[in-house]
């Protein structure tokens, strides 16, 4: 069962828990790791099995070989749970939506004409991507360098005005 629920989570085919709305072992609501789910059972049953398998013959006292397995599982439980977290950051979409540029600040790149007269361009950062957008303003010329604000967008272009500072 763990072999088959990790290929199905690293393949994105991972449907299991899906409905379960229980509070996050890194405390986001989001997340798609639950302490009290069917995937954190059979993480924990993994590791105490396993655990206890292998200490079995090194291991004499009953009660000791259980807590250490039992502390195995749980122990496995919160890396599996960081793992996870970390995979899921990394699915994370990041791609560039000119919409979210509205009242950000950018760097001119290449002048931008007066009073929208010609485009220039700007440089703009935006989920730690860099881009460069066409932009023109309804005010006068902004030399290259100079930082700006972006107001609005029009046909798919930024109108921008210079910031005072």
């Amino acid at each position: 069962m763990f072999l088959i629920q990790t290929l199905a989570f690293l393949t994105g085919l991972d449907i299991m828990d899906q409905s379960e709305n229980y509070n996050s072992i890194l405390n986001e609501e989001d997340s798609a790791f639950h302490f009290f789910s069917l995937k954190s059972l059979i993480h924990f049953l993994f590791a105490f099995s396993w655990t206890g398998i292998l200490l079995y013959s090194f291991i004499e006292e009953p009660l000791s070989l259980f807590a250490l397995s039992v502390a195995s599982g749980i122990l496995f439980v919160f890396v599996c749970a960081y793992i996870i977290k970390k995979v899921q950051l990394s699915r994370i979409d990041s791609s560039f939506k000119i919409q979210h540029a509205i009242n950000q600040t950018a760097e001119v790149f290449a002048a931008i004409p007066e009073n929208k007269k010609g485009t220039g361009k700007i440089r703009i950062q935006q989920n730690g991507i860099s881009q460069e957008l066409e932009a023109v303003t309804e005010h006068g010329q902004i030399e290259m360098g100079t930082l700006v604000k972006v107001e609005k967008i029009t046909a798919g272009v930024l109108v921008v005005k210079l910031i005072r500072e």
